[in-house]
């Protein structure tokens, strides 16, 4: 039989997998309230929290990410060093970071 501490933290794994990260609430008295929940993107990718894109899938770079709990594509961002190319050619991100507009 599975405990509820596993069935927890396969819940947590899967939402990680998905892109999804947790908030956190205060709960009030003994009781957490329905909006104790708050669920946010991680690293990398963008969104409501119950529904996360990929930076690298959106933009089409494998290198492009975000910061955690970011919720627009123009949160997106290639770090420095990041490389990429296009129709001029190919391209490397030097001294800061190449933000999506």
């Amino acid at each position: 039989m599975i405990s509820i501490k596993k069935l927890i933290f396969i819940g947590l794994l899967f939402a990680s997998i998905h892109g999804m990260s947790f908030g956190s609430c205060i709960p009030v008295g003994n009781m957490c309230p329905a909006s104790c929940t708050t669920y946010r993107c991680n690293t990398g990718y963008f969104g409501n929290g119950s529904t996360c894109t990929s930076c690298a899938t959106a933009t089409g770079n494998a290198n492009a990410t975000s910061a955690r709990g970011s919720t627009l594509i123009t949160h997106c961002y290639i770090p420095n060093g990041g490389t990429g190319s296009d129709s001029v050619g190919n391209w490397t991100i030097v001294g800061g970071s190449c933000p999506y507009i």
